[in-house]
């Protein structure tokens, strides 16, 4: 029997001995295997690997691929005609044990099969299709691999075998050696263990390193905890990591499912094992820096009076409103109050509506907010308020790679969860929930958790509004109206209420009544975003495709827009424009899997638009609009059946 190996390189190997194939067969077997029990159509194996070449003239070079790579196996490696699948009985992959030992919750036997980076080494020269696939499932199964340590690292600690969990975090140090969440759990299971000598001694050695290598101090977090270990007792610096857990549910958890995040939030790394620069200082520039190491002190010698003296009283209340276009629409933030000074300052920073005008202000207040709920495992509304900054970053900060994004919405999800733990009466932490949960493609769970939010603040327009979304993609645009319609009497002056009504019309067809609704807002300056995108879809579905085109053109940067305008250029004759659109949106690594997937639609390639649309639920890129009137073509074929079922909506 045959065997491919893809971590830690590529070969295909028989009795142990390695069989001679091209490079080009070696990476069709990998992406074949990488689907495991999936078919792979053969548009998307024609374009990941001939995007060069015409119709017929990659059809024939895929044919010869596979007729060359089955002489040199022996036998038909390969199931299916228009979409192909590998044969487990005759190649065996290391992919197809990873992805069941991930299934099992079997992490032990997950981190063995994962001998190194996923086709390491390997580069195909000619298919840049092919290369950014791989970089993308490279960097997925190296987030799975670190979240298996991680979590084997968690499990250990808690059922008091300490050297192991010593282990596990060095392995995972081993791959991470910038990162601080690293850095503070083998420093914590090294005091665990009873070697707190040993953990300054890393500190001081990550330490070197980052600074050497990133030209930067190390994290305020890990600064504040090596400090305590200095200042105080063995039994008060031996926190556990369990204080500052963020349960995931697994519905939504990325594999290996629910207990992957078991320590305190900090920053997301741009890729596995890549150097990063750290977002988590107390303030930019030189003056920071010197000020940094100060306040840390400062911080522990306030955290050791107040557990000394046990009389600080709460801060005092505050509001702090946020309104944005650009992401969760319509919250207001309150703090019930927290014990501890610098939180607090914190928590009232990251909540600053200019973090909300950029990507870097977007992490900036990650930053501020990962410090507060540090400081305070227990600040329900800190919580809440860094899952709204962790879902609006993996939403609208288009630079992500997709396996980033998801990442980021894991992160959102695990806060949002957390801040619900320790607060079930806390409206905006189930309204962040709904939000992030409707992004994640489970509608149903969405509904409940905004009708939760409802039921506790009835007031804020904007949670109608999302309530409205999640009815559109449950299909059900009588209640989606009847929503738009409650966001809109809650704030009768608030435009993107009005913009929401109008799209629901849309989705109950009602076509001309949503036009008037959107040309309410339509003229606005500076511009409600979204009333573009809406107008596009009534336009569109009328046919009325030089309008369409004309109001979508002047956002086509946006990762949503793009999709649209393909979609459009298609059906309205213009399918060169569409293609050279198409090649362009899949050319750069932060374009949007649903996206990409209406452009196909628009081209009448409806296998590889299911591809995509499958995808989409990956990089939480399922649009509502997916199930409006635009996209009956979709609705009607049985493949969508697929699509129905991982929403979780009954078979129509």
């Amino acid at each position: 029997m045959f065997r491919l190996d893809t971590f830690g390189g590529l070969r295909l190997t028989c009795d142990q001995h390695e069989r001679s194939l091209r490079r080009r067969q070696l990476a069709l077997l990998a992406r074949l295997a990488a689907a495991t029990d999936r078919a792979v159509s053969r548009d998307e194996l024609l374009a990941m690997f001939w995007p060069e070449s015409d119709g017929d003239g990659a059809r024939h070079s895929l044919d010869q691929l596979l007729y060359e790579a089955r002489r040199t196996v022996g036998a038909a490696f390969t199931s299916g005609t228009t979409a192909l699948r590998l044969d487990p009985d005759v190649i065996a992959c290391d992919l197809a044990e990873w992805a069941s030992a991930l299934a099992d919750k079997n992490l032990e036997r997950a981190v063995a099969v994962y001998r190194g980076p996923f086709l390491q080494g390997f580069y195909l020269q000619g298919a840049q299709g092919f290369e950014r696939w791989v970089e993308s499932r490279r960097t997925e199964f190296a987030t799975q691999h670190r979240r298996a340590l991680e979590t084997l690292a968690g499990r250990a600690s808690r059922e008091g075998r300490f050297t192991d969990a010593v282990e596990w975090w060095r392995r995972l140090a081993a791959e991470d050696r910038f990162g601080s969440r690293t850095a503070l759990g083998l420093m914590r299971a090294m005091v665990d263990a009873g070697d707190r000598a040993g953990a300054l001694d890393f500190a001081r050695v990550h330490e070197q390193i980052v600074r050497a290598e990133l030209e930067s101090p190390p994290d305020p977090v890990v600064t504040t905890y090596v400090e305590s270990l200095r200042v105080s007792p063995p039994q008060a610096a031996a926190v556990s990591l369990a204080e500052h857990a963020l349960p995931v549910p697994a519905s939504t958890a990325a594999a290996p499912g629910p207990e992957a995040s078991t320590s305190s939030a900090v920053p997301l790394s741009t890729q596995p094992g890549q150097p990063r620069r750290s977002w988590m200082r107390f303030r930019a520039g030189a003056a920071g820096l010197v000020l940094a190491p100060m306040l840390a002190l400062m911080l522990v010698a306030i955290r050791h009076r107040d557990a000394a003296d046990g009389r600080q009283g709460d801060v005092p209340n505050a509001r702090h409103d946020s309104v944005q276009d650009n992401a969760a629409p319509g919250r207001r933030h309150a703090s019930r109050g927290t014990k501890n000074l610098a939180a607090y300052d914190l928590y009232v920073h990251g909540n600053d509506r200019l973090h909300q005008r950029s990507d870097s202000g977007f992490m900036r207040a990650i930053a501020e907010l990962e410090q507060a709920v540090a400081l305070d495992p227990n600040y329900a509304e800190a919580y809440a308020a860094l899952a709204r900054a962790y879902g609006t970053a993996s939403t609208f900060t288009f630079s992500l790679s997709p396996t980033d994004r998801e990442n980021m919405h894991s992160r959102a999800v695990a806060a949002a969860s957390r801040a619900i733990a320790l607060d079930n009466s806390l409206a905006d932490a189930h309204a962040e929930l709904g939000y992030l949960l409707g992004l994640g493609g489970d509608p149903l769970a969405a509904i409940a958790e905004l009708e939760r939010s409802i039921a506790l603040d009835s007031t804020v327009s904007g949670v109608y509004e999302m309530l409205a979304k999640s009815y559109e993609l449950a299909d059900r645009p009588d209640d989606a109206i009847v929503a738009a319609k409650r966001a809109v009497a809650t704030d009768s002056m608030s435009a993107a209420a009005a913009a929401e009504l109008g799209d629901a019309l849309y989705y109950a067809r009602r076509y001309d009544d949503a036009l008037a609704q959107l040309m309410k807002v339509v003229a606005l300056r500076p511009p409600l975003r979204r009333t573009a995108f809406y107008l596009a879809e009534v336009y569109l579905v009328k046919h009325r495709w030089k309008e369409a085109i004309e109001v979508m053109q002047p956002d086509t940067s946006d990762r949503d827009s793009r999709g649209l305008v393909g979609y459009a250029l298609a059906r309205s004759g213009h399918r060169p424009d569409a293609r050279r659109l198409l090649v362009r949106m899949l050319a750069a690594r932060s374009t949007a899997a649903g996206a990409i997937a209406e452009v196909y639609v628009g081209l009448e390639r409806y296998d590889s638009a299911f591809v995509w649309l499958d995808r989409s639920f990956d990089d939480h890129s399922l649009h509502p609009m997916i199930m409006g009137p635009l996209f009956d073509d979709v609705h009607a074929r049985p493949e969508f059946k697929r699509v129905r079922q991982r929403l979780g909506l009954p078979a129509e």
